[in-house]
């Protein structure tokens, strides 16, 4: 039995993510799962192939490691003066 080749599209533009916060997580996860839909070559996992060129992505103030991230975020505000001791605490 012959096999149809699987059918590959390619993106005309590269894509290019923008967000903030919690884009910071999300962002480079989306990233990571269209790289690698883009190198699965194997047409019994993908019939049909749209290769999605990436360009880059911009994460402001990006929430990645909320371990690290979330005690530091009442030091910087209490050291700006926009909360007081009892806030910090």
């Amino acid at each position: 039995e012959e096999k149809e080749q699987g059918t590959r599209y390619k993106l005309k533009r590269p894509l290019v993510f923008s967000g903030e916060s919690h884009a910071g997580h999300y962002i480079p996860s989306m990233m990571d799962f269209i790289l690698t839909r883009n190198d699965d070559e194997d047409e019994n996992t993908q019939p049909e192939v749209i290769m999605t060129p990436l360009m880059g992505a911009m994460i402001g103030n990006g929430w990645m490691d909320p371990y690290s991230q979330y005690g530091a975020e009442q030091s910087v505000a209490y050291d700006k003066g926009i909360i007081d001791s009892a806030q910090k605490a």
